[in-house]
């Protein structure tokens, strides 16, 4: 049961006892697999009575990667012959070890769960975690442990399972140092990283790279969340974070809308005494309207301090009829806020000049980021602007998250405020609406 030559990181990730739920972004060929099979097997090995599966994507992944080295491993402390059908062996101290393919998930269902190690998890159906796994591992108290492991896929359910255990933000992968990330919101996960080339021989890293172009490489053998499509935030990171909270003293506080109906979507856009801006609050209502959405912020800010300066953004369209069939909706935010000091919805029918608009402001050719977001409080904004990317088969410039949750409008928020409020475009045009 012993393993050699492990980084301090690789050691750290196989003696974790304290997590329920470890996750594992790592490179290719990095043993991420091998020491899940070591932990497995001590959870095996130690305890009595327990039903620990092994799985996969398919069945025959999982029999792929398992098999050979769980009948060699366990062969010692079998109570009789293994199940060659359903692949499971059965230990002298009644715990069973049993293979599964997630591309038939109830297989796991049925009985009590007290541990997984899922390999290859990205390439799972996004819906297996929390539809089939993790209410199995929610009936067992005294383990009801899962290890997620494998190498991501680009931005998707993987990558924001990686980024609620770290807080928004994932960590930086070092050579030979690999990384660790929890967040205390979630004390029960934790995020571990390495490199391939930790493992691997400097001479094998030095072909591949010769072979595959940079994102590959970052995705493939540094586990990096990569997205290998046309990122349409590609300045935003994790130099736009901060912790910085609602601030009822701000130089400007701007209310930023975009009037979907479902979602009903704003974000919390302030100046402060910096004179950067900082996106620290946002509401997301699902089949909501105008005004349901403007009461409901109109008491958060005077709960938390209603500020001395108000601005509204969003929207031009927002002055047509869309959300109430007798007032349009800036003139029913006017009616909840009378204290705003100025009201900005400019027309721009191009969405590419308020992406970019933002992205300057993330990322200015010169000088320093002036855009900031709290990933901690503003987690859908902090996912749309990781995850959107261009749709390159559409004729215009669209956004596709490659999934089913929309995180478009939620990030409209954001850069109707960059378009609005202070481009420098638009420094020489004074008409506002209102």
């Amino acid at each position: 049961m012993r393993l050699k030559g492990l980084t301090q990181i690789q050691y750290d990730y196989l003696n974790d006892v304290k997590h329920r739920f470890i996750i594992v972004s790592a490179g290719r060929r990095s043993r991420k697999t091998l020491i899940a099979k070591h932990k497995t097997l001590q959870v095996a090995f130690n305890n009595s009575d327990l039903r620990i599966v092994q799985a996969a994507p398919t069945f025959k992944q999982a029999k792929k990667i398992f098999w050979t080295d769980l009948l060699k491993m366990t062969k010692p402390v079998w109570m009789r012959k293994p199940d060659l059908t359903e692949r499971t062996v059965f230990l002298k101290n009644g715990t069973t070890i049993e293979l599964a393919g997630l591309d038939n998930p109830d297989k796991i269902e049925g009985s009590k769960l007290d541990f997984i190690h899922i390999s290859e998890f990205p390439n799972c159906k996004e819906h297996v975690w929390a539809q089939h796994v993790r209410p199995m591992l929610a009936d067992t108290d005294s383990y009801g442990c899962a290890i997620l492991d494998g190498t991501p896929e680009g931005r998707n359910f993987y990558y924001d399972m990686a980024l609620d255990t770290c807080g928004g933000r994932i960590p930086k992968t070092q050579p030979m140092l690999g990384a660790y990330g929890d967040n205390e919101d979630f004390p029960e996960w934790a995020l571990y990283t390495w490199f391939s080339s930790d493992v691997l021989d400097k001479k094998e890293i030095a072909a591949v790279k010769k072979e595959v172009d940079i994102q590959t490489f970052k995705q493939e053998y540094e586990g990096s969340f990569e997205d290998l499509f046309d990122v349409v935030y590609y300045a935003f990171s994790a130099d736009n974070h901060t912790t910085a909270q609602y601030s009822s003293g701000a130089l400007q506080t701007w209310l930023c809308f975009d009037f979907n109906v479902n979602p009903m979507t704003c974000v919390i856009n302030q100046k402060l005494g910096d004179g950067k801006w900082y996106a620290i609050k946002e509401f997301v209502h699902p089949s909501s309207n105008t005004k349901r959405t403007g009461l409901m912020i109109r008491d958060w800010l005077v709960e938390n301090g209603f500020p001395p300066w108000l601005g509204l953004t969003g929207d031009y369209s927002g002055n047509s009829d869309k959300t109430s069939a007798t007032y349009t909706d800036w003139i029913i935010l006017k009616d909840i806020f009378p204290e705003y000091k100025e009201h900005r919805a400019i027309v721009t029918k191009s969405l590419k000049n308020r992406v970019n608009a933002l992205n300057s402001k993330m990322q200015p050719m010169e000088g320093e980021p002036t855009q900031f977001i709290n990933p901690k409080i503003c987690p859908e904004l902090n996912k749309g602007l990781n995850r959107l990317r261009v749709d390159t088969s559409a004729k215009r410039f669209a956004f596709d998250v490659g999934g089913r949750v929309d995180y478009s409008h939620i990030t409209d928020c954001l850069d109707y405020h960059a378009f609005n409020v202070e481009n420098p475009l638009l420094n020489r045009i004074t008409t506002t609406i209102g």
